[in-house]
């Protein structure tokens, strides 16, 4: 006996010849849909529940269990230990209004357009009519400068929350 091969044609001397149909035009046998079957294939048991718990089911689930239940409450205490501190940072804390160590100094001049340092820093022109300044408590030296005048100096102590008049100060300038 040979062996068929795989090119070759297979046998069919020793069947009779029968029909083919073609089967994807051949109508198929009707099954009734599963409510019209007489019997349920698989009896209910109430205590086992087929279906797979959906992702809720299965957190709670997990929450139930005792060895899960203290990182969850270790959770929400640490949760509320940071909200508490996180509203007590916000809430600034009261303290010393500025006001306390500033001082309102006026200065006037008895000559328009002179200028006026503090501490070696330029603070404006000052003329006749006095000028408003505000500035730190503590020691304070003034220059007065005005062109073709020598300039003057003077150091003065101011006390926190005073208010303080000067004038009028006047740099040395030589008579025409």
């Amino acid at each position: 006996m040979t062996e068929p091969q795989v090119h070759a044609p297979p046998d069919t001397s020793s069947a009779p010849e029968e029909p083919r149909l073609d089967r994807r035009r051949t109508p198929r046998p009707v099954v009734p849909p599963p409510a019209f079957r007489p019997g349920t294939l698989i009896p209910e048991d109430p205590r086992h529940d087929v279906r797979p718990p959906s992702a809720t089911g299965r957190v709670l689930a997990q929450l139930r269990k005792p060895k899960n239940l203290f990182p969850l409450v270790l959770i929400g205490v640490l949760t509320f230990v940071g909200l508490d501190l996180l509203s007590r940072a916000s809430t600034p804390v009261p303290g010393p209004a500025p006001e306390q160590f500033l001082v309102h100094l006026t200065v006037s001049s008895s000559r328009p357009a002179t200028s006026l340092f503090g501490n070696e820093r330029y603070m404006g022109e000052i003329g006749p009519e006095g000028r408003e300044f505000t500035v730190a408590a503590g020691q304070l030296s003034l220059r007065l400068v005005r062109s073709r005048c020598q300039s003057t100096d003077t150091t003065i102590q101011l006390q926190a929350g005073a208010t303080v008049s000067l004038g009028p100060l006047d740099p040395i300038c030589p008579r025409r």
